[in-house]
């Protein structure tokens, strides 16, 4: 057995990548170089999907802690001492600050969504809910890879949402998390992205609807205290643009809970889009406009 062969695996740092070659290369330039640290490159040819390729990279780690990473991101200047500074800790997910830059120009901040409330939740009441069930995404976590193996937790294989069950299951089964106030990921936005758009397909609405559906589910067959309304914004999206389809949709959740659960959300919605509506009236009325 050589040297290499005896040190410990602490991080194994997977990067899912179809997209510019430069954009990888600046990310994997962030990556601490550590003898513990392993960096696993999927390179999806086929763009059959980040999902696909999040589970290859999961097969072939070694790691005490998985930490994925988009390859047109990157980390923050300290993530060797971050890197030092959790590799020993035992909580099985790690949750670490996370901002937004636009990809072409990195010093100009980006407006796209990151989750940051989440965090606010917690510091400010020490509420977990929000950081295991409501942060989809997988900016700025390192997983304990036997948390992952033990509870045969994978990615699903779409184009959209492949991350969000996984989130959603690791935040279920962890049994401690931890987390710092301290950004290590940085989050770029590119125009043309797969989130810069939204739903703009009903394949993509589809895939995105299925996952929410079935976290919503989840949350119900297990009593969790977390109010899931993925599928209920969704439905709404779907009513906004495809009135056709959402009353198909609206149809093939006769006879569940989801129904009820989201007509008394429309309902509520409905009331609150009246009553901002009255208020824009007063305020111009009162105001001479």
């Amino acid at each position: 057995m050589s040297g290499l062969d005896r040190i410990m695996i602490n991080f194994s740092v997977i990067i899912p990548h179809f997209g510019p070659e430069k954009l990888l290369q600046r990310c994997v330039a962030s990556i601490p170089k550590r003898n513990d640290t392993e960096v696993i490159v999927i390179r999806d040819h086929e763009q059959i999907g980040a999902g696909w390729a999040r589970n290859q990279g999961l097969a072939k780690a070694n790691g005490k802690w998985l930490l994925f990473v988009d390859s047109d991101d990157f980390l923050e200047d300290n993530a060797d001492c971050v890197f030092d500074m959790v590799a020993e800790r035992e909580e099985d997910i790690l949750f670490f600050y996370n901002r937004t830059v636009m990809s072409d120009n990195i010093a100009v901040p980006s407006n796209r969504y990151n989750f940051e409330s989440c965090f606010t939740t917690y510091f400010k009441n020490g509420d977990e809910s929000a950081l295991r069930y409501g942060m989809p995404s997988l900016w700025g976590k390192f997983f304990k890879r036997s948390l992952i193996l033990d509870n045969n937790i994978r990615f699903d294989e779409v184009h959209y949402s492949n991350d969000v069950y996984f989130s959603f299951l690791s935040g279920y089964y962890a049994n401690k998390i931890a987390v710092f106030n301290t950004i290590l990921y940085v989050l770029t936005e590119r125009e043309n992205s797969l989130v810069s758009g939204g739903c703009s397909t009903m394949s993509e609405w589809s895939q995105r609807y299925a996952v929410a559906l079935r976290k919503w589910n989840f949350v119900q067959k297990h009593n969790l205290k977390y109010n899931e309304n993925g599928y209920k914004e969704l439905l709404l999206v779907l009513h906004r643009n495809h009135k056709m389809e959402f009353h198909v949709e609206l149809k093939k959740l006769v006879g569940s809970r989801a129904l009820p659960a989201f007509l008394s959300f429309y309902i509520m919605f409905f009331f609150q889009m009246v009553n901002r509506h009255l208020k824009r009236m007063f305020h111009r009325s009162n105001s001479g406009v």
